[in-house]
């Protein structure tokens, strides 16, 4: 906007003042002369001159608004994405959490029990806590996803939000 408020005030005459002074030596005795003078810059006789430079300023203008409209736009999207990706992690996670690894762990104490009383074998018990042990990896590597996400979503935004509901991440 400055530049274009500069363009158009090109446009108004500009005064200008000028003293001078000049200094003859002659046969007798020097002199001393003063020259002074109002002067006056006609835009209007350069048309073409001034109002292509308030065209460029306004062009210049109007290009910059529409780049912040975009970045804006893309920074909107951006955030869109990652706000829905925080909501799929941390969907992923209480999954995980609430669901997948009870089951997990409550397989293994089943087997467990069978194993005591000799209705599994060892290779059943065996399987039974390989698989919670990679649930219970799963889980937390959830949690990391939803943690990756919310510092995505900090960096995007340019500043950390206060504390963030982190999912409870007590199994």
């Amino acid at each position: 906007h400055a530049r274009y408020d500069l363009a158009r005030r090109s446009w108004i005459p500009d005064p200008e003042i000028r003293v001078e002074t000049r200094q003859f030596s002659g046969r007798a005795a020097s002199s001393l002369e003063f020259d002074t003078g109002l002067f006056f810059n006609l835009p209007w006789l350069n048309r073409p001159k001034y109002k292509a430079a308030i065209d460029e300023a306004r062009h210049n203008v109007e290009a910059a608004q529409q780049e912040l409209a975009a970045r804006e736009n893309e920074t909107l999207g951006l955030i869109r994405n990652q706000l829905k990706k925080i909501e799929v992690t941390q969907h992923h996670y209480e999954t995980f959490r609430d669901n997948i690894v009870p089951l997990a762990r409550q397989t293994v104490r089943a087997v467990q029990s069978a194993y005591a009383t000799d209705k599994a074998g060892f290779q059943e018990l065996l399987t039974a806590q390989r698989t919670a042990n990679e649930v219970e990896s799963e889980l937390q590597q959830h949690l990391a996803d939803y943690l990756s996400a919310i510092a995505e979503l900090e960096a995007i935004v340019g500043v950390g939000p206060e504390p963030s509901p982190a999912p409870n991440t007590n199994p």
